[in-house]
């Protein structure tokens, strides 16, 4: 499917990368409320396997990363990825069950927040409005 940048430009696109659904569900709650004005929030759940092909397309979009015991490393390693392949876009991390070594180590990565419960997504509203305000801007 070809979008023309005028859909795009109303999208505000979350690429989802984690184990289960719990933040794809959550994020789908809380959406309405985080999203701007006038965009349609866009959640795609990513694998890491389809990863760098959505790194590819054009920014504004959102890195919502899932990091826990079994996937720590795989999921550092891609965080580093996305900030050098698409250094505009926004990364967020949410932690699950990490020790406090684990949470340190994710702590040092170019994320711009993070998030232990879906009940935190909320807080993330002048942070996600701020990033497309400042994309719009840049483009017009």
């Amino acid at each position: 499917m070809i979008e023309s940048a005028m859909e795009v430009d109303c999208l505000a696109r979350w690429l989802i990368c984690e184990s289960g659904q719990r933040w794809e569900m959550a994020l789908r709650r809380f959406a309405p409320e985080i999203v701007p004005r006038g965009r349609t929030a866009d959640l795609i759940a990513v694998a890491p396997g389809d990863l760098q092909r959505w790194l590819g397309e054009a920014d504004p979009k959102i890195l919502f990363w899932e990091f826990n015991r079994e996937s720590l490393l795989e999921t550092c390693d891609l965080v580093m990825l996305a900030a050098n392949r698409s250094p505009n876009s926004l990364q967020i991390a949410a932690f699950e069950q990490l020790s406090h070594r684990q949470r340190t180590t994710v702590m040092e990565l170019p994320v711009a927040t993070f998030v232990e419960h879906p009940e935190d997504l909320p807080r993330l509203k002048p942070m996600v409005q701020g990033y497309f305000a400042r994309h719009r801007q840049a483009v017009d």
